[in-house]
């Protein structure tokens, strides 16, 4: 564990081997200081406190997001609930003292890594439950769901199968009032309001088995890959993982162990501090207030500028988001300046080929709705990660070793799963996917396409969050399924296995994944002594950081049908529970039904996609062979820097290039608590405006 002082202002670091993290070596003093302050990370207080704060907000997080506007737990894969939990522990700091409940900062980066990996499933579970009746319920005459896919759906993965029965309207209209038999005309008025109907839970228990236990296997095997890929990735790679850099920093205890933290000594943490809490209280004021004047750097656009064709083809948003901009100025520079570099030339590519006058399925091919992430990515995606996993060869033998032979000299005592629990782990999951696929009915070749491509594109985007910080990285371009069929076009065997996926698809292979929070939380807890008593061992704290997503998944997935049910779907603003989630989000409808795109394998997704994997083996070998290279092959697949939060990445890299160029690695270091105060601010800031919207009744503003 680490703190962002001792990041390396230059970009010399580890050798140009390909691919490395090239991140600069860290300061032993400063690790010694900070493992010495930060006591135990897990304890009976902190597990506790954190199963306590899991089980609270779980149970009202369906409430918050699904019927109150919310913008939900932000902040990506530095997670607005977990990072402000830890600042309102600090804050809070001198009323615990004086109640005799004391936090060390190794127990706060537990309490933030529970946190963070237990809530993160909120979108993929939540999601998951309100989109398993919605076949049946917007079924019609007219669209003729029941002849075209619906009896293919096993009746033990929906909670109903059956389009006319009675209470599956009760789950998006509500329950109904149940009126006594015996009742008097004037009951409902003697009485109040009438009883409803009890949910039927008989109806989710079967379904509830299959769908969780497929999520649990999915969960475990990407611990089983954290605890795989750790040692390559943070310690012989040396990945800074910034936004554990950060978290680190804010903890960190000062010469009075107990006391507020160290960077709060700083006076440049407190003018960054109050920089973001400055602009999103008036940005919070302004979205309750129109009125009050907002600096709207979340709405920057140049588009009033790009008006005439090639160039309306660009994506004209520069968002500035402050927490973004601090992550970017701890980056290595090569880092952040290609994360805004390629998204430059993703937007000149659109124009390229707008003016070129190519038909829309190349312009569709090459350039998609957000940067990076055409079919191109794709390519380069599976070439960046099959370079890795060869970088990673010596290592990942030695793992495969371990398990085996229990080879002595290969010590895995780090690790929050042993290598033989990780690699059997992970061959027991993927047993269990592929058995749950058979039973679902899915074709075991496209059972091995869709779930092999889904885990290569997860350790893809935890690269990506570890390397580059991009905590907004997201997967949801990168669909398996339409990769199937620009390969080998549709066929009619697909048919079962693409209605199952439609329910995978939008849930567990589009939101957040584990495995970067996993690594994240390897990061910021590698430095705490072992627990002490039945608490010993790196595996007790995996097993608890497991235990806690599993909980957190069964909490809400029961909550978002009680809360359904209660409430009725149709009755909230958000779209979980809308016609369009089924219809527009699948390529079930589009292939099979409306037959909107072509049955055989697409030529241009084809090209874009070998294009891809050609300019990324060039750049890793340019990288490799070249250490002057100035551009960072991740920069090209860099997906999640939609709505323009490139620039957020600019504007950090030149504001570093300028701090190294006029006053070296002094001035860098002297300038870093700021920025690491950026970030506390804006976290801080939507954590107030969290607390102002229950209070006003709709969490219609989020600062993160």
């Amino acid at each position: 564990m680490t703190s962002a002082s001792s990041v390396e202002p230059s970009d010399a670091g580890s050798s140009p081997a390909m691919p490395t993290g090239r991140q600069g070596n860290r300061s032993p003093s400063q690790e010694e200081l900070l493992a010495e302050g930060s006591g135990r990370c897990l304890t009976l207080k902190s597990f506790l406190l954190t199963v306590g704060l899991v089980a609270v907000l779980c149970y009202f997080m369906p409430v918050w997001i699904l019927f109150r506007h919310s913008t939900g737990n932000g902040g990506g894969y530095l997670p607005l609930f977990a990072l402000g939990t830890v600042l309102l522990l600090i804050l809070l700091g001198p009323v615990l003292r004086r109640l005799g409940l004391t936090f060390s900062a190794g127990e706060k980066l537990f309490i933030f890594a529970g946190v963070a990996l237990a809530l993160f499933c909120f979108r993929t579970t939540a999601f998951l439950m309100t989109l398993l009746p919605s076949p049946y319920n917007f079924a019609t005459t007219e669209n003729n769901f029941e002849g075209e896919f619906l009896y293919t759906i096993p009746d033990h993965l929906v909670p109903f199968s059956d389009v006319h029965d009675e209470q599956l309207s009760w789950f998006y209209r509500g329950l109904p009032e149940k009126i006594p038999e015996h009742a008097e005309e004037d009951w409902s008025l003697a009485q109040g309001e009438l009883p409803r109907e009890p949910i039927p839970w008989h109806r989710w228990l079967r379904p509830l088995g299959w769908w969780l236990s497929l999520l649990a296997a999915v969960w475990c095997a990407q611990f089983c890959l954290g605890a795989i890929f750790r040692k390559q990735w943070l310690e012989h790679e040396t990945l800074m993982v910034p936004q554990a850099e950060i978290v680190a920093s804010v903890v960190e205890e000062g010469p009075e162990p107990g006391r507020w933290p160290r960077i709060f000594s700083s006076r440049g943490f407190w003018v960054g501090a109050g920089l973001s809490l400055a602009i999103f209280t008036l940005e919070g004021f302004h979205a309750y207030y129109p009125g009050v004047p907002s600096l709207g750097l979340n709405t920057l656009t140049l588009a009033s500028y790009l008006t005439e064709p090639p160039w309306n083809s660009m994506l004209p948003e520069v968002t500035i988001q402050p927490y973004l901009v601090g992550i970017a100025y701890l980056l290595p520079a090569q880092l952040s300046l290609s994360l805004w570099f390629f998204a430059v030339v993703d937007n000149l590519t659109r124009v390229l080929l707008t003016a070129g006058g190519q038909p829309p399925d190349v312009l569709e091919a090459w350039n998609s709705g957000s940067t990076n992430t055409g079919s191109d990515a794709v390519g380069a995606v599976i070439v960046f990660v099959l370079v890795l996993l060869w970088a990673g060869r010596r290592h990942l033998w030695a793992v495969v070793r371990k398990a085996f032979t229990n080879d002595p000299t290969i010590d895995d005592s780090g690790e929050f799963l042993s290598y033989r629990v990780a690699v059997f782990g992970l061959i027991a999951s993927a047993g269990f996917i592929i058995f749950w696929a058979f039973r679902a009915g899915m074709s075991l070749l496209a059972t091995l396409f869709l779930f092999g491509f889904f885990f290569l594109v997860v350790i893809f985007v935890a690269r990506v969050v570890c390397e580059c910080g991009l905590v907004t990285a997201g997967i949801g371009y990168l669909a398996p399924y339409l990769r199937l069929v620009h390969v080998v076009g549709y066929q009619p065997w697909m048919l079962r296995t693409f209605t199952i996926d439609s329910f995978m698809w939008p849930t567990m292979m589009t939101e957040m994944q584990p495995l970067p929070l996993y690594l994240t939380a390897a990061r910021v807890t590698e430095r705490c002594p072992r627990g002490g008593g039945w608490l010993r061992g790196r595996w007790c704290m995996g097993a608890a950081l497991l235990f806690l997503l599993l909980f957190a998944t069964v909490i809400i997935a029961l909550r978002t049908i009680q809360v359904s049910y209660l409430r009725g779907g149709l009755n909230g603003p958000a779209g979980y529970y809308n016609e369009t989630i089924w219809l527009f989000n699948n390529v079930l409808i589009r292939d099979v039904i409306i037959k909107e795109r072509a049955h055989s394998p697409d030529p241009a997704e084809l090209v874009a996609m070998l294009g891809g994997g050609v300019i990324m083996a060039f750049l890793l070998v340019m990288r490799h062979l070249f250490y002057w290279w100035p551009f960072h092959p991740i920069g090209y697949v860099a997906a999640g820097l939609w709505r323009g939060i490139w620039f957020s990445f600019f504007l950090g890299w030149l504001i570093k290039r300028f701090a190294l160029k006029y006053g070296g690695g002094a001035l860098f270091h002297r300038a870093t608590p700021l920025f690491i105060g950026l970030v506390a601010g804006q976290f801080f800031s939507g954590v107030v405006w969290f607390v102002v919207g229950l209070i006003h009744g709709q969490l219609s503003y989020g600062a993160v």
